[in-house]
């Protein structure tokens, strides 16, 4: 007689995870890669906005990093991420809804020194230098806390377009594409070097634009 509370061997998951920070929109991935995969489907799980996060819970992550800046764990000795650059984003200039700037489509970088910049945690040093804060302790943590101070119109902040989109209020805030010579924040495809299987490689193979109609 078998005792039935000896726990067995878990059974492999039937799914692979993808996580991504917020103003990534990895839907589409998503399809394509279910239309490619028949065994295991691909689930999405939203994770919070940091540039260097990683997760033991997901098996392949898409982070957000700074111009010029690579993913956690991507770039030391030893290494432990691998990390593929996806694309870069475009930058946004957000402004308050009654600045003269709201409703424009774009602007260029050049003018960006009519423009008065809120220093905040998210603002890349490769971009315009913005207004240092009379004391430190007033700088923003996060691109909410500066969106709070953006709507009062003491100033505009930048932030990558695609991240802009997902947490302005469209009712105190005006985005506005910011064109001409600018480095924009970098989207990475990062996972775990002891994940590197064939498995992997195939989502990145869909993360590039692989269907199921492309060839191996």
């Amino acid at each position: 007689m078998t005792d039935s509370t000896v726990p067995t061997e878990a059974e492999p998951r039937n799914t692979v995870t993808l996580g991504f920070v917020r103003g990534i929109a990895p839907s589409r991935w998503q399809t394509r890669w279910n239309e490619v995969r028949s065994r295991r489907r691909l689930d999405l799980v939203p994770l919070e906005q940091v540039g260097d996060v990683t997760s033991a819970e997901t098996d392949m992550t898409l982070v957000r990093c700074q111009p010029g800046e690579f993913p956690a764990g991507a770039r030391t000795e030893p290494r432990t991420r691998h990390a593929v650059q996806l694309y870069e984003e475009a930058v946004a200039l957000v402004v308050d809804i009654d600045h003269d700037l709201a409703g424009e489509a774009s602007v260029d970088v050049s003018d960006l020194d009519l423009v008065h910049l809120l220093d905040y945690e998210g603002h890349s040093a490769a971009w315009p230098t913005p207004q240092p804060w009379d004391d430190p302790s007033w700088r923003p943590t996060g691109p909410r806390a500066a969106l709070e101070l953006v709507a009062t119109g003491i100033g505009a902040i930048l932030m990558p377009l695609p991240l802009a989109r997902h947490v302005i209020a469209k009712k105190q805030h005006s985005i506005i594409e910011v064109t001409g010579e600018i480095d924009g924040t970098r989207v990475f495809a990062t996972w775990n070097v002891s994940r590197d299987d064939d498995e992997m490689q195939e989502l990145m193979g869909v993360l590039r634009g692989r269907t199921a109609r492309s060839s191996r």
